[in-house]
């Protein structure tokens, strides 16, 4: 913490303990001054404006809420008493200074006081031109989610729902519809790409930034060799000469997932029981 904001750190308990004492005494606040050789803490109290650090406003407002900013006046240090204990002294040397008493020309009218002093030239150089810094942490995608179904079917229901949410949200409606209106086959179309997009991203990152830019993949890459492509919905794809068949366009150009990719068991799981658990044929 730098010196400034210790100074307001004790201009705070100041205000806090002439709160008090006025309270006791049965004062008015109003005749009631505070005085500091701070610049740049006086700066910060009579600013009507943030600074622009958590901490600093935050005392600021303590004190502005207890005491009116014109309240606080400027004391030069060679006639502050309190400055007289930073330096240290002697109980004898106490008594003969303005320690107990306070400066003579406190206890006369306002014209024999301090000159104020513009404080607008104190700073703080913590606080100059603040800066904002953002940090922002990019991680792999989490696909723990793919993880957590035993069915494809349940997975792509669940997906469908988290997907309707928005547009629920949006509609005023109640909730039931979310449950009770039929999955159409475009949804679960959308609800099967959106995994295969997940899958992706997590296992397949390096040959998606390939395929996108147009290049051809690595020589080292086991997908050299089925002319792979990313399609409009961003899904790796296989080409090839299957393009010019009849084949229905998810025959031609199936989506590419890695034989360990969670989804890929889900899909030969659920292609299996629609087989009747049969061999091939």
């Amino acid at each position: 913490m730098t010196i400034p904001r210790l100074e307001l750190r004790s201009a705070l308990i100041a205000t806090q303990l002439l709160k008090a004492i006025a309270h006791d005494l049965q004062v008015s606040p109003s005749s009631c001054w505070a005085w500091s050789d701070a610049l740049v803490a006086l700066s910060w109290i009579r600013s009507l404006e943030t600074v622009g650090n958590a901490l600093v406003d935050n005392y600021v407002n303590h004190i502005q809420e207890l005491y009116q900013p014109h309240s606080w006046r400027y004391v030069p240090s060679e006639v502050n008493p309190v400055d007289i204990a930073t330096r240290g002294a002697e109980p004898d040397q106490l008594q003969r200074t303005s320690w107990f008493n306070g400066p003579v020309w406190l206890s006369g009218p306002s014209s024999d006081w301090p000159a104020d002093k513009d404080c607008r030239t104190g700073t703080d150089r913590s606080t100059v031109q603040p800066t904002a810094i953002c940090a922002v942490s990019i991680s792999a995608p989490d696909v723990s989610l793919l993880d957590r179904f035993s069915s494809l079917t349940t997975l792509l229901r669940v997906i469908v729902r988290i997907k309707r949410w928005p547009k629920l949200l949006n509609s005023n409606t109640s909730a039931s519809p979310l449950f009770s209106t039929p999955i159409t086959a475009p949804e679960f179309k959308d609800a099967f790409d959106a995994c295969v997009r997940l899958s992706q991203s997590s296992s397949l990152q390096e040959e998606i930034a390939t395929a996108t830019h147009g290049r051809r993949l690595p020589m080292s890459s086991q997908l050299r060799g089925l002319a792979a492509f990313v399609d409009s919905n961003g899904i790796l794809r296989i080409g090839g000469r299957l393009q010019y068949s009849d084949l229905p366009y998810e025959q031609k150009h199936p989506p590419i997932l890695r034989r360990t990719d969670p989804l890929a068991r889900l899909i030969v799981h659920w292609a299996h029981q629609r087989a009747l658990h049969g061999g091939f044929r």
